[in-house]
């Protein structure tokens, strides 16, 4: 190409550079009202899907999660665990673990995400009756999957939030994992605190709580509390997540 025709062209291809560096990501639709009201008290979804690596400290455990790929990596004293793609590994020297690598990699991910992971694909959303704990009254919305979502997909979860403020406070969940069958028993934990981490809200302590046929009783067991939390536009890599050689592998 001759000088000249560069001098034609380069204002052209600057000016288109430009555009798309300033042209933002598209936002994702949100299918349900009550839950886009609830996601802009908590920082809006577009800001969330601005992020793409989520980092905190859970007791021992120092966990990375791929906000896109949804991978995950776990780091504690006797033992490391992740996802990559459909694959969950764990590599330990004793069995220190006990429980199944596939049920526990992304399970406080998940609870720590909320509200914004109801944003995904294949979710089913229905307004429930509102319901009084502590003597306050919350808008209840109910959570529902398509089947073949995820390994659990007869899970239900219900956000209890602020009629006011469109917070979320509580979350009652049911867990299907093992059963595979619906079931109507509810657990119950309280999003107790928040801290505001790149202009989104999440929970820095989650407790759970007694809950008998929709009662609410005394908290059970300790607080689980999320330290040194923060979020990247960043990726770690497909290779920070792969299971390594010797890794014992959860087949689905």
């Amino acid at each position: 190409m001759s000088i000249k025709h560069i001098s034609i062209w380069f204002p052209l291809l600057l000016v288109i550079s430009i555009l798309i560096q300033c042209n933002p990501k598209e936002e994702r639709e949100i299918q349900n009202p009550t839950l886009k009201k609830i996601l802009d008290a908590h920082g809006g979804l577009q800001q969330w899907d601005n992020q793409n690596t989520l980092q905190y400290t859970l007791g021992n455990q120092e966990q990375t999660i791929d906000l896109k790929s949804r991978n995950v990596k776990i780091t504690a004293p006797d033992y490391t665990m992740g996802s990559s793609g459909d694959t969950v590994w764990i590599m330990q020297d004793t069995a220190s673990f006990k429980g199944s690598p596939r049920f526990y990699h992304n399970l406080m991910f998940y609870f720590h995400s909320v509200p914004f992971v109801f944003a995904d694909k294949g979710i089913h959303y229905e307004k429930v009756a509102d319901k009084e704990i502590e003597g306050h009254t919350y808008g209840g919305l109910k959570i529902s999957f398509d089947e073949g979502v995820g390994d659990a997909s007869k899970d239900q979860y219900i956000i209890y939030y602020d009629t006011a403020t469109l917070q979320m406070k509580w979350l009652a969940y049911n867990s299907t994992y093992s059963s595979q069958k619906k079931s109507d028993k509810y657990n119950l934990i309280k999003y107790a605190t928040w801290e505001k981490v790149n202009g989104l809200l999440l929970p820095s302590e989650l407790q759970w709580y007694e809950y008998e046929n929709g009662e609410v009783g005394s908290p059970r067991g300790n607080p689980r509390l999320f330290s040194g939390v923060s979020l990247s536009d960043k990726h770690m890599g497909a290779g920070f997540y792969k299971a390594p050689d010797g890794a014992e592998l959860d087949v689905r």
